[in-house]
């Protein structure tokens, strides 16, 4: 895997950033470099539309920022409470914020180019490397001894992740790279999930989105708590994962539990490995949804400065699926009642049938891949536009609400 070091070696220069996203939610590129250059006083900076983008860049992948289109970013879950976290100094971490970062590190240090930098220097830090022979297993170990070609740039990119982790408070000491003290263990070597950690998380998971849906009470600290005395991580590395794991529902359109909002820095390697178990823990097959809208959100961010050539002759795979066992009574009689009405955005359906009908789609509130009932009291007939809403709108639990508000013959389940 590739690291990112950025020659910002300040992690303090993105607080400033990070607070003006913040107070907006969202806001893009042109308006960040504007901000930057007033409040820094750095006028005589010759591209700080560059600038800006670089800590950006660095924020998010520190995972305090989520990109929102090339040029857009809006504040992320754990840049929130980051932001909470502040002192009244706004361009120095307090103590609390530099604890949700290690905390965000040591939970998954690939989740990101940028942590795995990090994580992969305080790996060899704490093994005794240093000097020439640091530098260089750094390079190797994020794969940029190719790009890196002389002592002097291994040693500069070097001392800028070596500025990350004092500021982190990962080493008391940049001079002697001493290490804190609760950092000397081996959490972050350590830190490769296997299979059975991200299997029981999952159980976890589903346990407690089960126990939500029928209105039973339930702890997450609890479930976190189990997990870590079983595995030997911290809580807090299980909650993360947690927001992982409703990554993957969200994307691939289903109901992920309130509270665990869904992180977006993940990995596309990560996020297949889970999908692929999340199937096995379901006894169904993993249709790819999830790896493949990660790997198509990856290609968005990125400048794509040529068209790609695409496939012209894509192969073809043989692909199992479940399927559920529906009754076509009861899909008759929601589109019946609709009178080709969208039960969602009250709307005309869209266009007509070959065989003159109104078309419209049949959604189950409570999605079937999650044991929801097929049955008239839980659906309803909505256009194609409302029904992607209702799978994949971060408003989406609003319009269910007001799905069960509006229409009397629905019932929760």
């Amino acid at each position: 895997m590739k690291g990112q070091v950025f020659t910002i070696g300040k992690l303090n220069y993105i607080n400033g950033v990070v607070y003006f996203v913040a107070q907006r939610y969202k806001t893009d590129l042109s308006t960040l470099a504007r901000y930057y250059s007033e409040t820094t006083k750095s006028g005589n900076v010759m591209h700080p539309k560059t600038r800006a983008r670089t800590l950006m860049r660095f924020a998010e992948g520190l995972g305090l920022l989520n990109r929102d289109g090339k040029e857009t970013v809006k504040i992320s879950e754990l840049g929130r409470k980051y932001f909470e976290a502040r002192l009244d100094y706004k361009w120095v971490l307090s103590d609390q914020q530099k604890k949700l970062l290690r905390e965000h590190i040591i939970a998954d240090p690939t989740r990101t180019p940028t942590i795995y930098t990090i994580a992969s220097l305080l790996s060899l830090v704490r093994k005794g490397h240093s000097g020439k022979q640091l530098s260089h297993l750094y390079a190797e170990e994020i794969e940029k001894q190719d790009a890196w070609k002389s002592d002097v740039t291994y040693q500069g990119f070097t001392n800028f992740g070596l500025n990350y982790l004092n500021e982190l408070g990962f080493i008391q000491d940049i001079n002697t790279f001493k290490v804190s003290g609760e950092h000397r263990g081996s959490e972050v070597e350590g830190s490769k999930w296997s299979d059975e950690e991200l299997r029981a998380s999952i159980d976890s998971y589903l346990e407690m989105l089960s126990l939500h849906r029928r209105g039973k009470p339930y702890i997450k600290k609890d479930y976190y708590r189990a997990l870590a005395k079983k595995f030997g991580r911290t809580e807090k590395s299980f909650e993360f994962r947690a927001q992982n794991i409703s990554h993957v529902l969200a994307l691939i359109g289903r109901e992920w539990l309130p509270g665990l909002v869904p992180a977006t820095n993940v990995e596309a390697k990560v996020i297949e490995r889970i999908e692929k178990l999340l199937a096995e823990v379901e006894k169904s097959r993993p249709s790819g949804t999830a790896a493949f809208e990660a790997k198509v959100r990856g290609a968005r961010k990125r400048k794509m400065s040529k068209k790609p050539t695409g496939n012209k002759n894509p192969s073809s795979n043989i692909a199992e699926t479940s399927q559920y066992e529906r009754d076509p009574l009861v899909k008759a009689w929601i589109l019946e009642k609709a009178n080709g009405i969208c039960e969602n955005c009250e709307k005309k359906a869209p266009f007509v049938t070959h065989d003159g009908q109104l078309f419209l789609e049949v959604h189950h509130i409570w999605f079937l891949a999650d044991g929801g009932p097929d049955c008239v009291e839980n659906a309803v007939a909505v256009c194609p536009n409302c029904h992607r809403a209702l799978h994949y709108s971060e408003d989406r639990d609003v319009l269910k609400e007001n799905l069960y508000k509006n229409i009397g013959r629905l019932i929760k389940g």
